[in-house]
Formats: structure tokens, sequence, C-alpha cells
């Protein structure tokens, strides 16, 4: 069986392709022929190196969009007056290497820095600020989230843990997976534990000390304009550094550079978050060819999480998770390549990209993440992936299902499912679509199931982020009308 998403076969002109790959990578050089700056380097690389098919695949499928990302963000910088970009680890590692390139390229008067933090060493030490926020923020939803893992995003140690389960009599629900309602049912058992808050008030003062003193030596107190860049999402980490600045400097405000933010958190300013592929209000047929899982395996350091911070020799030096990231040896693949493609690429100016940038990345991660192929599931679809925030039960980003567990992600079924309606469980995969084309490999669906499960996953994503948009608009449409009143108000003196 030849197709797109299923089999490899030959090309149109009749010639051997066995693996389908040249006709793969001649559809991204299509796709790419309108950027000659990004094309020409990926070629001019391709003839001069052996690179191997999932570094070939990171070139023309995720390079294009790190060098327009970071071209965007010292744009927006230098239009805003902004001195200093602050690239969050581990997202931001190659957007950071990117950005270092083009400002010596175009002796652009912006310092560019690399911040080690996670969600999960700024999170805690603001804990102890507001227990009741920390418990919003440690009792969210996810893949495989239970009790322990709950516990541990607290700070919490093993046998703290375990106490606390006793105490509520969950000894034998400890590591039962919980689906998002038992999340939040479960939030408000939590609130009632005064052990809890002992413990995590203990863990959280104790990080704050050294987490403000990195943050300070690493200037984000100091009065030079700056902004953070990250991958983005949800923006939560923007909203833990506001909080831990404002600990001492309330007169600072954070901004924000992402590549793409579906939603932003409760009470956050809207004008400062920045989104670049994609907004909390924008780009719905974006989210629903994107993957952000898979950007985040592919797109990130090779180095581990950062869990907290010491101090040694009169600075604060970051501690990170020894075991590094697990997709290391592909990510210094990665690196290397986006090394020998800067060298290869001008940069001088991006007239090319501010003309076809956008549509030609739509393009891009439709092909690559949202129809892949099984040249692309085999290059990416193993990479492993957590989305908590200790990075607890890796899986792979595309996770192995059978038929009836594709079926059961289906918009439909899934609410059925929920609703005790239906039986059935529902196995999450980061990347549904690398899911659906790889139990295609393995259980030799025909083409059509496999084209059709793909329409499904499409059309979840059109539910569920066109959900998400339209409360977006309702929120920043009440956040400045709000906004509007008071400046009447203080203008009328009322």
């Amino acid at each position: 069986m030849k197709g797109e998403h299923l089999k490899r076969g030959d090309l149109k002109d009749g010639s051997a392709d066995p693996g389908g790959y040249r006709e793969r990578f001649e559809t991204y050089r299509d796709i790419l022929s309108e950027r000659l700056d990004c094309s020409s380097a990926i070629r001019r690389l391709e003839q001069e190196k052996n690179l191997p098919d999932p570094a070939r695949l990171y070139l023309y499928g995720f390079v294009p969009a790190i060098l327009d990302f970071t071209d965007w963000t010292l744009k927006q910088a230098i239009r805003t007056g902004k001195q200093r970009l602050y690239f969050l680890s581990r997202d931001g590692w190659q957007m950071y290497l990117t950005a270092l390139y083009l400002t010596r390229k175009r002796k652009l008067p912006i310092e560019c820095r690399y911040l080690h933090v996670s969600r999960y060493c700024l999170r805690l030490p603001e804990y102890h600020l507001d227990f009741r926020q920390g418990m919003d923020k440690m009792c969210v939803g996810g893949i495989d989230v239970t009790l322990e893992r709950i516990l541990k995003r607290g700070g919490l140690t093993k046998e703290e843990a375990e106490e606390i389960a006793g105490r509520m009599g969950w000894q034998d629900r400890y590591r039962e997976i919980l689906n998002y309602r038992q999340v939040l049912e479960l939030k408000q058992t939590l609130l009632g534990q005064e052990k809890l808050q002992e413990y995590i008030k203990k863990h959280s003062e104790h990080a704050y000390e050294s987490t403000m003193g990195y943050l300070e030596q690493e200037g984000l107190l100091s009065d030079i304009p700056y902004a953070i860049v990250d991958s983005g999402w949800v923006g939560t980490l923007q909203q833990s550094l506001q909080t831990l600045v404002h600990s001492q400097r309330p007169d600072i405000s954070v901004e924000g550079y992402y590549f793409g933010l579906y939603e932003l958190p409760g009470e956050a300013d809207p004008d400062a978050y920045h989104g670049f592929y994609f907004t909390p209000c924008t780009g719905l047929r974006r989210k629903a060819h994107f993957c952000n899982s898979l950007f985040e395996a592919v797109c990130s350091a090779e180095g581990g999480m950062t869990v907290g911070y010491i101090r040694k020799e009169n600075r604060f030096v970051p501690v990170s998770e020894p075991s590094g990231n697990p997709n290391k040896e592909q990510l210094q693949r990665n690196q290397e390549a986006l090394r020998e493609f800067l060298a290869c690429y001008g940069g001088e100016n991006s007239q090319n990209a501010d003309q076809h940038g956008s549509a030609i990345l739509e393009r891009l991660f439709a092909k690559l993440m949202a129809r892949p192929a099984e040249l692309e599931v085999e290059a990416f679809g193993n990479n492993l992936f957590s989305d908590d925030v200790r990075e607890t039960s890796l899986k792979r980003v595309a996770a192995k299902l059978t038929e009836e567990e594709i079926q059961n992600q289906r918009f439909l079924n899934r609410l059925l499912i929920m609703a005790g309606i239906k039986k059935g469980t529902i196995h999450e995969s980061a990347w549904i679509e690398g899911s659906i084309v790889k139990c295609g490999m393995q259980e030799e669906e025909s083409e059509t199931a496999v084209r059709k499960n793909l329409r499904h996953a499409c059309l979840y994503k059109y539910i569920v982020y066109g959900r998400k948009q339209i409360r977006s608009w309702a929120a920043v449409k009440r956040k400045r009308n709000r906004n509007k009143r008071y400046a009447f108000c203080w203008k009328e003196g009322l």
C-alpha cells in the first residue's frame, strides 16, 4: 500500500524510492523554495555533509521556525527598547544560539543571556507567598497524574509525601492515575491538610533565598529594560518570575516573547505576553496542525532540568538533574546541525522571512506534525517526553497505541468515556498524530483508516483550541474594558 501517511512508495516519475525519503524531502524543499536564505543554506549542508535523516528533517522542519521566531523576537526587543533578553532553559537554548549569531552578524545593541530555570524551581519558592495559589499550580492535569506526583511538585520528600497520603487515607491510591475532575476534587482535600501546608512552607522558604539570589545575580532585579524568551504554551514561567521579582521589586514588570501561546495564567496582563506563531486569541488553524510536545522534545538543550540553586564561591549556581535530557544524543546532533546551518546562513537581513515566513511554517508543521509519514515518526516519535514539572514518568512522544485506544481519543468517544456512559480508558499521547501513524505501521491498518484517525485528531484540536480561543477573547475584552473604566475613573477623579 502506498501513501503519504503510511507506506513508502515510488516517486511520481516512476523511479524507485524504496525508503520514500527522497519524495518527502522534495516536498520540504518545495515548501521552502520561497525562502532562499534557508533553503540554500540547507542544500549546501546536504552537499557538504553526510547528514543523517533525522538531522536533515530537523533542518527542514524546525530550523526555519527557530530562525524566524528569533528574528521576530530581536525586532520586538529593538522596537520596544529592550536592552537584554533572557532565553529560558531549556526550550530557549537553540533560540539563544541563533540570537547570539544574529546579534553579532547584524551588530544589534541587545545583550542575550541564558537563564537556568524550570517550572519546578520557580514555583517552589513562591508557594509560601500564597499557599492557595500554590495549590492551584500543584493540582493541574496532565498525562498520568497521581497523588504522588502532585505532592512531589510541592517539594516534599518521599517520606513526607507518604505521610500525607497516610493522613488522607490514600495509601492504596498513592499512585492511582487521576483524571482532571479527580485532581480538582483532590485539591479540596489537600487544602485542608495543615501538615501539608507546613511541609510546603518549609521547602518553599528554603528555596526562596537561593532562587532570589540567582535572579538578582543575573540582573532580573536591575533597572535594565529586559524581556524573557521561551517556547511558551501557557506562560506560567513568566507569572512565577513576576511573582518572585515583585516580592522584592514591585516596580518591575516582566514581559515575555513566546513562540506560541494557547492561553494565559489567570489575572495575567495580556499586554505583557507576546506570541509569535499563535496567541490565545489567534491562530486556530496553526494550533490544530501543531504539536507543542514534539516541538519541545526536538528544540531543547541537552542538559538536565534545573531543580534549584546553591551558593558556591560567592555565586549562585544552578543545580540540574544529573541524568541530563533523555534525548541528549539527538539534541547534540541537532545543535551541531544548527551551528553548521548558521555558518552557511547569511542573516544580514530578514526581508525574505518577513514576506513568506508564517505561511511557510504553517505548511511545514501541517506536513511534519499533523500529517506525518513513517520518516518523521521514526525520526522523532521515540523521543522521550514528560509534561510534569518534575519530569517524572517519561513517555515516548508518540505513544504506542492500539486502534481501539486511538478511537477512544475521538471527541465524542472521549466525552462518553469521561461521563461513564461508554466503557473504555483514555490513553494519552503527547503526539497523537505520530501515534496514529505508528499504529498504522505496526498493525497494518489501511491508509484510509490512518487518514480518518488523523482527521479526527485534527477535529478534536479544533474543538479544544476553539473553545479556549473564545474564552480568551472574552477574558481579554473584560480585562481591557476594566482597565478603560479604571483609567476613566482616575482621569475624572472618581
